[in-house]
């Protein structure tokens, strides 16, 4: 199981993950992933929504519409950043880590719906590159949220 940490700027009672960073590698003997935004997409799911790509590092706005409301997502939204590597080929002995801001992630109405994951909710990231398996990455956010908590 990849290692899932989610960060907040908060802590107490009120405080929710706006931030939630994974790793990605190939498995032993698998076939090159190709981690161009128009190759591969990152969907987002919490109990308020599910944002179907949340990835667009390359720039500009994702633009999705849900039930005839038309919502967009900053290119700000996720980033990587390459450990082992470089490029947008992820290859045998690479790794990259995966950024989510959930602050830039809102269903629009009403205004405070957004990713942002409150105490013990369980949201699902999932990963689907052109070819090859799906990642799903589904995890709970601790009762008490604190600025780093480590989601396993």
């Amino acid at each position: 199981m990849a290692p899932v940490y989610g960060y907040s700027t908060q802590t107490g009672s009120n405080a929710n993950i706006t931030t939630v960073i994974f790793w990605l590698r190939t498995v032993a003997g698998a076939d090159s992933v190709d981690l161009n935004v128009n190759r591969t997409s990152i969907g987002f799911q919490n109990q308020r929504g599910y944002w179907t790509n949340v990835y667009n590092t390359g720039g500009g706005t994702l633009t999705y519409t849900i039930s005839g409301t038309t919502y967009t997502i900053s290119s700000s939204a996720t980033s990587l950043s390459w450990e082992i590597g470089q490029g947008m080929m992820l290859t045998a002995g690479q790794k990259v880590r995966v950024t989510i801001d959930l602050t830039q992630l809102h269903m629009g109405v009403p205004t405070n719906t957004s990713a942002q994951v409150q105490r013990s909710e369980e949201f699902k990231i999932l990963v689907k590159p052109a070819t090859g398996a799906v990642l799903e990455i589904d995890r709970t956010a601790p009762g008490g949220i604190t600025t780093i908590n480590d989601l396993g």
